[in-house]
């Protein structure tokens, strides 16, 4: 579940993503975004911020962790998402990043008015 915009007059982005991975008990929650970008036509959108994983317990809820999402609105709808410690580096726990083909529900996409 995904739902980010930009406020009229608002510097960073608002609303909240959600990452769940089907037949496990990983989950992502972001926290904040910091930036997101729509493509020029309208196809596709970039967004970082940062969240939290749960389903492992306290101690990595307690974690703080930064995301890399790219999202493509077309036939078919791509998503790559990378997960990595918000103060380790960019080595992932979650992801590289590559789009890959969402296989149930839909990406779209809306530009700027």
């Amino acid at each position: 579940r995904l739902m980010a915009r930009y406020a009229r007059g608002a510097t960073t982005p608002s609303g909240d993503f959600v990452f769940d991975m089907e037949g496990s008990d990983f989950a992502f929650e972001s926290t904040s975004f910091d930036w997101l970008v729509v493509d020029a036509d309208g196809t596709g959108a970039r967004l970082e911020g940062t969240g939290r994983i749960t389903g492992f317990g306290p101690e990595v809820e307690a974690m703080a962790f930064r995301f890399a999402l790219v999202l493509t609105d077309g036939r078919p709808d791509d998503l790559g998402l990378q997960i990595w410690l918000e103060d380790g580096g960019v080595q992932a726990v979650y992801g590289d990043g590559v789009p890959m083909e969402v296989v149930t529900g839909n990406v779209v996409v809306n530009g700027g008015r």
